[in-house]
Parts: C-alpha cells; sequence; structure tokens
C-alpha cells in the first residue's frame, strides 16, 4: 500500500524547472496558433503540444490534473474540429447548418485558449497522498461508508424498478414519461462515491484481493445498468475512481498505460451506446446494430470522398478513429462551433443570466422537483436543437462555451479560471486530509465530465453526489462510535 502517484511539492529549483517546461509549451503552442491562424489541424497540435508539456512539467504523475483533466479535455474539446479537419466528421449538417460552415478555427482558438487559462490558474505543484492515507482520521470514512452505500444503492432500485414496470424500451421514454422515482437514478452516482471510499479501505486494510472483486463486482452492475437503464454514467465514473483509487491508494499505473486504457476506454464508451437497453428492448442485436452504424455513419461513410481509394486497413483504421473521436467526444467541440457561428451575430451575448441559472439549478434538489429548462445547456438545445429537444433529447453543450455564450472572449477567461481555482483547491486538498483525499477522487470524473456541460453540472454533482455523502459518512461514525461510547460506558 502506498501513494506511489504523487511526489512532494520539491524544491524551490524544481518548482521553477516545472514552471519553464510549462512556459516554453504555452510559447511553442502559441507561435503555431498564431502561425497559422486559419487551419484547424495545427491548431489541434497546438493544443496538444500545450497537453503533453504540462504532462511533462509535472514529471508525468497520473493524479495531477494536467495528466486526467488535460488529456481529457483535449479529448472532449479537439475532437469535432480533428474530425472535421480530416474530412471524417460523420455528420454533414449540425442544427440546421452544413457543417463546413461552421466555425471550428474560432472555435480551437476559444478552447486552446480555456486549456492555457487552467494550465496557468492550476499550475505545476504536485502533492504527496500518503499524509491522508495514514491520517487516522480516515477511519471516521471506513466506519460510515456501508451505511451511505446500501441508502445510495437503495435509491438506485427505485430508478431501475420504474423502467421495468413501466415497460420502457429507449432512454428517451425514461426522460419524457418517468415519474418522479427514475430521478433517484443519481444513487448510482452516490454509489460511484462510496464505492471509491471502500476499495480505499480495503487497500489500506492491506485486503487487494477483496478490492478488485469489488471493482469487478461494480464494473458488471455497471454495464447491465447501461443495458436496463441506458445510462452510462455510472460505469464511466466508477471506472474512473476505480482507476484512481488503485493508482493512488495501491499501485502506480504508468503513463502509457494511461494511454492505452484511455484509448480502449473510448472504443468501449462507443460500444455501450450501441447496448443502451438492450436487455428490455424486443430486438437484442437490432438496437445495438442500429446504433452502431448511426454512431459512426457507416451507411454514408463509403461515400466520404476522403476514403473512396482507401485501401482497407486504412479504411478500418479511419472507422476506428471516428468510434473512439465520434458521438460522445465530438459534441463540446461541435457545439462550441456553432455557437460561435451564430452568437452575437443572431443571438445576443447573455450577460450572465444564463450562469446565475446554472448556480440556482445546481442548488435545487432536483429528485423533488420538476427543473425548468433554463440552464445554459438547455436554453441552448431549445434554441439550436428545438425539435430533438421537444422529443426528450439533447445534444450537450460547451464548458468553454458556459463562458462565451454570457461574455464572449473575457467569459471563457472567467469562467475557466474559477473552473481552474476549483479543480486546483480539490487536488491540494487531497494532500491535507483523508476526507480531501475521498473528495477529490469523486471529483475527477465529474471533473471530466465538464467539458461537455454547463456550469450546473459539476456545482451540482460536487455538492450533492460527492460531498454530501463523505458527510454522511462521517455523521454515521459518528453516530455509531457514540452509540459504542455509550454502551462501553454502561
Amino acid at each position: 500500500m502506498g501513494s506511489h502517484s504523487a511526489g512532494t511539492s520539491g524544491t524551490v529549483a524544481s518548482r521553477h524547472s516545472a514552471w519553464l517546461v510549462l512556459a516554453f509549451g504555452a510559447i511553442l503552442s502559441a507561435a503555431m496558433v498564431a502561425g497559422f491562424p486559419d487551419d484547424v489541424g495545427v491548431k489541434v497540435l497546438a493544443m496538444t503540444v500545450l497537453w503533453l508539456s504540462s504532462v511533462i512539467s509535472v514529471r508525468m504523475d497520473l493524479a495531477h490534473p494536467f495528466v486526467w483533466l488535460g488529456g481529457t479535455f483535449l479529448l472532449y474539446t479537439a475532437s469535432g474540429p480533428l474530425l472535421f479537419h480530416l474530412g471524417l466528421h460523420p455528420i454533414p449538417v449540425w442544427s440546421g447548418i452544413l457543417i463546413e460552415e461552421l466555425d471550428f478555427s474560432f472555435a480551437m482558438d476559444l478552447q486552446y485558449m480555456a486549456f492555457l487559462v487552467v494550465c496557468a490558474v492550476i499550475g505545476p505543484g504536485r502533492v504527496t497522498f500518503e499524509p491522508a492515507l495514514r491520517d487516522i482520521r480516515i477511519r471516521a470514512l471506513f466506519d460510515g461508508v456501508l451505511p451511505v452505500l446500501a441508502v445510495a444503492l437503495l435509491l438506485a432500485v427505485f430508478g431501475v424498478a420504474e423502467v421495468l414496470t413501466e415497460g420502457f424500451t429507449q432512454k428517451i421514454d425514461v426522460i419524457r414519461y418517468g415519474s418522479w422515482a427514475t430521478r433517484l437514478g443519481f444513487g448510482l452516482n452516490i454509489t460511484a462515491t462510496c464505492v471509491g471510499v471502500y476499495l480505499i479501505k480495503q487497500f489500506v486494510e492491506g485486503r487487494p484481493p477483496a478490492a478488485y472483486a469489488t471493482i469487478l463486482f461494480f464494473i458488471a452492475l455497471g454495464v447491465i445498468n447501461v443495458m436496463v437503464v441506458g445510462e452510462r454514467n455510472f460505469l464511466f465514473r466508477f471506472m474512473v475512481i476505480a482507476f484512481f483509487t488503485i493508482h493512488v491508494a495501491h499501485r502506480r499505473v504508468s503513463f502509457g498505460m494511461f494511454l492505452l486504457l484511455g484509448i480502449i476506454a473510448s472504443l468501449f464508451i462507443s460500444v455501450m451506446g450501441g447496448l443502451k437497453m438492450v436487455a428490455v428492448s424486443e430486438q437484442v442485436l437490432g438496437p445495438f446494430a442500429l446504433s452502431f452504424e448511426d454512431m459512426i455513419g457507416l451507411s454514408g461513410f463509403s461515400k466520404n470522398p476522403s476514403v473512396v481509394n482507401d485501401s482497407a486497413p486504412l479504411l478500418y483504421a479511419k472507422i476506428l478513429l471516428v468510434m473512439a473521436l465520434g458521438n460522445e467526444f465530438m459534441t463540446a467541440g461541435n457545439n462550441l462551433a456553432m455557437l460561435v457561428t451564430r452568437v452575437p451575430t443572431e443571438i445576443p451575448f447573455q450577460n450572465g443570466w444564463t450562469l446565475f441559472n446554472d448556480v440556482v439549478r445546481a442548488l435545487q434538489p432536483g429528485f423533488l422537483v420538476r427543473q425548468e429548462a433554463n440552464n445554459t445547456t438547455s436554453i441552448y438545445n431549445w434554441l439550436f436543437f428545438p425539435e430533438n429537444t421537444e422529443r426528450g433529447g439533447g445534444q450537450g453543450f460547451s464548458f468553454v462555451g458556459t463562458g462565451y455564450f454570457n461574455f464572449g472572449i473575457p467569459g471563457v477567461i472567467l469562467v475557466m479560471s474559477v473552473f481552474g481555482v476549483a479543480v486546483r483547491g480539490a487536488y491540494h486538498w487531497a494532500g491535507r486530509s483523508p476526507f480531501g483525499l475521498a473528495f477529490f477522487l469523486g471529483f475527477i470524473p465529474v471533473a471530466i465530465q465538464t467539458a461537455r456541460g454547463d456550469l450546473s453540472g459539476p456545482v451540482s454533482q460536487s455538492l450533492k453526489h460527492v460531498l454530501l455523502p463523505l458527510l454522511s459518512m462521517v455523521f454515521v461514525s459518528y453516530l455509531v462510535n457514540r452509540r459504542q461510547g455509550i454502551a462501553r460506558a454502561s
């Protein structure tokens, strides 16, 4: 057992060296963007250079936000522009506009700037988690985790039971016709947080086989949830938490393995999209095959001018690339390109109105009241995808777009600065206390998914699905210990 993932903050010289490496990457990448102002491909490459420089500056420490946040932010934001640049974009029209007419170049400028701001705010300082793992206060979490986990699973069961009893066979049916019980699906998010703490407990107590058995069990549960309820979020969230728990509390994972697993995961997410609710559909293979075909545009892919004369190996490679980058990952870049194309020329800046709505929505108990569709993501989808939204669907959004939609370029800087402060705070808190470490592990998947949403997502989930369950564990532990103390005294 031990934290092999993070080093100490280091000497003054090493910290200066880290900043120099990051600065070199920033200058080099900025020169690439400035030198090729109209080349989307070069801008994707420049953002990749900035990410790799940030990774080197922290010595490939996987637990540092530069690695996991930077890598996934690059994946979510650059996938759409890259597919467009390569002529492989699987969707020819986005909200009634030809994909060629969207301003992917300016979108990449904003996304590059956003990542640069986040890097500057977070900084390359590194922490060690060993003190938190050895802190006696970690027992407060361990003593209270199982009761909270049981409650979370019970909440999730109500949501699954609703799907089964009502006979829903499509995810959109759950959204449109589900009762209050379907809104208890957040129990699975809390479950992921609780299992993360339970895994730390097993590793700290020297029971790795039990921890790995727990991981396999909940992965199987996540796959079943996809096939029955059509929700991939729990599976994604749990696998991310399990990966970093292993890395922090048990055995170091190499950067190369991180990249390999990331590639596999991107393909796995696409495959899971084809398995949504397949267990309750009237057909077994049909939904998967149709979803798979729609996902990568197989019906029209062979007619794409960029693949007409390709050899079979190259064609398959391009199909795999579209599988990996399409669907889940390309929407944030698509949405921002749409936004900058039409705002403020057709639609005015919102001047903070949707940001305020995001915060209000995040603080509301959504499982008790049906929330109004007035957050940034909802407004964007109603404006640009009204028919799909009316049917209960949605195209997500873009966190960079959240700032731009309200205040333009200054809004991007503002939103990304606040986000960077939050990520930096969570990371450094993890090195100071066991509670902070547990929060950080639960916060990682929340921060990763921020790229394709608005401000309401990270605020709501960080407070309700991560912080609240951890506070509940401490409270339960207090009650148990108090009762035991009374029993011993009597």
